[in-house]
Formats: C-alpha cells, structure tokens, sequence
C-alpha cells in the first residue's frame, strides 16, 4: 500500500499513546509502519529531497499537530506522551484526527489563528484558486517558518537559564556584534550579558534577558537603563521571550541610552535567520526561465 498521508497517521498514533506509556521517536514510526503494514521498500523510501525517509517526516509532522493541538506532550526525555485533552478525545471515537476537527480543539484553533502574515492574512485560509505555483510555494514557506519559530521558542522557554544566557550570547556574536562574555549568575531566570565591539573591549554592549510571563513592565526597563548609566555606557540589548508593555517601549523612545528591545517572535525569527538552534536541510532554487535566451 502507499504510504499514509499526515492526517491517516494522527488518529492511529493518539491511539497507540492511549496507554499513557511514553514512547520515543523510533518507536511511533515503528508503530505506524506496522500498522499500515508497509513493505520494507515504502519504510526505506525517502522524500523527493532526500536526507529523510518519508514515513519519518510524516510521523515527525503528525506528532507536531497532536503537540500543538495539546493532545500529547513531549516530556523531558524527548518521549511522547497521551494528555488528558488526547484521552477526552479518544473517548468521543472520531473517525479521523484530520486538519478540520483539529481546528475544532480551542488550543489548535488559536494556534493557527496566530500564524498572521504581516498583513494579517491568515495563513490558515486555502491559497486562492488562481494563485501562481510561485505564491503557493511562498506562502507555504511562511507557514513552515512561522511553525518552527513557534515550536523553537517553546524549546527555549521551558529550557534551563543557563542555556538561555549562552543561548543570546551566541545569537547576538553570530549577528556580527563582537565576541560575547555571559556575565549573569545562573538560576536567575535571566541574563547578563557583554558584547566586546572591539578586540580590546574600549566599545560594549550591555546585554538583559529575561524569560517573562506576561509582558515585561517599564520598571524593568527602567533598571536596565539605570545599570547602563552606572557602567558609563550608552548601548543596551534587552531580550524576552515575552513582549513588552506600552510603558516599557515608550520609555525606550526618551532615554539617552540607546536600548534595544527584542521580544519572544523577534528572538525566534533572529534565530531562524542566523541560524542559532536551526540546523540547514535542503536547499533548493526557484528558477525562472530567461526570456533573453530565446530569440
């Protein structure tokens, strides 16, 4: 038989974690070929890109929108496991676990609701009938890269602190600013950080992050500036995984200090951009034909 499509995995694999035992990767993919009782050929075969086999890449996808739609959790061992939101549906017996009922689950909903393009377009609404392969294959794209921003800050807000202070400091040296120094005390919830602009350290940056609930109040801003002006130093990154209140932002506007504020969807797209926590798979070229070829 063809291998089963995304939306044919999730239903079998939510009823395979029922037992409420965790399960690794390997052994949901082992599960779902066993169930769709696939050849050892259709297990072996790999995407039209390569580098992964298709029924990994399906089940890998299938987990995402189980995770998201909050009817499995992944837990600290990287394991998956059945949430209670997965046992209440399992007991209404659906037929299938496709992207409309999903979009029927509140926690999903919003979900999909949040993937905005930057006009607001929601990028859950089916691409428009007479749009070229190029707008679908961009709009696809947007929706992929939105995803995994959405998952990475998940990863990096229930990470330790320690790893959230290495964490800017790496992003910040990977954006060209100089060589970083973490400086915070570990097990702070945040972050203090220093850029060297110059090898000798005569021009510096001041780093802050915080992991915050809510939006980061004025105050805090405040006390970032005040910490500047005590380290004669007229340049500042704040970094949440939040966003900032009115105050805050319009404080930023008055200050001599110059500070820069970076919220959680920046971060995550700063990251995606140079490649802080995202690792490369294929590349590929849209070509277009050169009309100045032919005659």
């Amino acid at each position: 038989m063809k291998i089963p499509s995304l939306y044919e995995i999730t239903l079998p694999l939510l009823q395979y974690l029922q037992d409420e035992i965790p399960k690794t990767k390997k052994e949901m993919v082992e599960f779902v070929c066993a169930h769709f009782k696939l050849t050892e050929t259709e297990r072996k075969q790999l995407k039209p890109s390569g580098g992964q086999t298709l029924v990994d890449n399906r089940c890998g996808w299938a987990k995402f929108e189980l995770k998201k739609a909050g009817l499995i959790e992944v837990l600290a061992d990287k394991t998956m496991k059945i949430t209670s939101s997965g046992q209440e549906i399992l007991q209404k017996n659906p037929n299938e676990i496709n992207r409309k009922y999903l979009m029927g689950i509140p926690t999903y909903f919003e979900y999909i609701n949040n993937l905005k393009d930057d006009d607001n377009s929601d990028l859950a609404t089916p691409v428009d009938e007479n749009a070229s392969s190029e707008d679908i294959m961009n709009s696809g794209f947007r929706k992929y890269r939105q995803e995994l921003e959405s998952d990475i800050l998940d990863k990096v807000k229930n990470n330790t602190p320690d790893f959230f202070e290495q964490l800017v400091v790496d992003l910040i040296e990977k954006m060209g600013y100089g060589r970083g120094t973490v400086t915070g005390k570990s097990g702070d919830g945040g972050i203090d950080g220093l850029i060297d602009e110059d090898k000798l350290g005569l021009s510096q940056i001041f780093l802050q992050a915080k992991r915050w609930k809510g939006t980061v109040p004025g105050k805090e801003i405040r006390d970032f500036a005040g910490m500047l002006d005590s380290k004669k130093s007229k340049k500042g990154i704040f970094i949440t995984t939040s966003d900032y209140s009115h105050e805050a932002k319009e404080f930023v506007k008055t200050t001599s200090s110059k500070i820069i504020l970076i919220n959680g969807k920046k971060l995550t797209e700063l990251m995606f951009e140079y490649n802080v926590g995202f690792s490369t798979g294929v590349k590929m070229e849209l070509k277009t034909i050169d009309e100045d070829y032919f005659p």
